[in-house]
């Protein structure tokens, strides 16, 4: 029964702003459709180009790394900007859910400082095993929802895939996750 009051509890939420946040996922993923993917086509079509290479395929791929050296290390390049693209884009959003549920009303310029000082100061997941700590100088909401969640997991398991059973994870995650 708690899990359906909290799902009910979720939906209201959800409904009060539900316009916040189609606005907020209709602009990223204008912003990304339009700009990022056709810059990043452009890039690396530029780059092939250059290259001398007239199609990059998984067949001729090898090809490309052993006679093209340069243009393999800049195709890299451009893989490593669009994970890092792709991140941006998860803070963005996560930040912009945050900041609706917490009522903040934030434009496009506050979210930007906050996810550009949240990329500055992380410096990624913890090296060790163990969960970072709540002094832990990343403050982000990514770091905190992913904090959050790696301490309610009660199996502590060496697998790859961390808590496996479902009965572990609790039925909702307390407000203090968000903050």
């Amino acid at each position: 029964m708690r899990s359906l009051r909290y799902i009910a509890a979720v939906l209201r939420e959800f409904w009060a702003h539900w316009i916040s946040y189609l606005v907020l996922s209709g602009v990223v993923g204008i912003l990304i459709s339009l700009l990022i993917i056709p810059a990043l086509r452009w890039v690396t079509r530029a780059v092939l180009v250059a290259g001398g290479v007239p199609y990059l395929t998984l067949t001729n791929a090898p090809s490309v790394i052993v006679n093209h050296p340069f243009t393999s290390i800049a195709l890299l390049a451009i893989g490593i900007l669009l994970l890092a693209l792709v991140y941006l884009q998860f803070a963005v959003l996560l930040t912009g859910v945050n900041n609706i549920h917490h009522h903040e009303n934030y434009g496009w310029r506050q979210i930007a400082r906050a996810v550009w000082s949240d990329l500055r100061t992380c410096a990624g997941p913890p090296s060790s095993s163990l969960p970072p700590t709540a002094s832990s100088s990343s403050h982000s909401p990514v770091w905190s929802l992913v904090r959050a969640c790696w301490q309610r997991c009660a199996c502590r398991s060496s697998s790859p895939r961390g808590c496996s059973n479902a009965h572990h994870w609790p039925s909702r995650l307390p407000a203090s996750t968000w903050s």
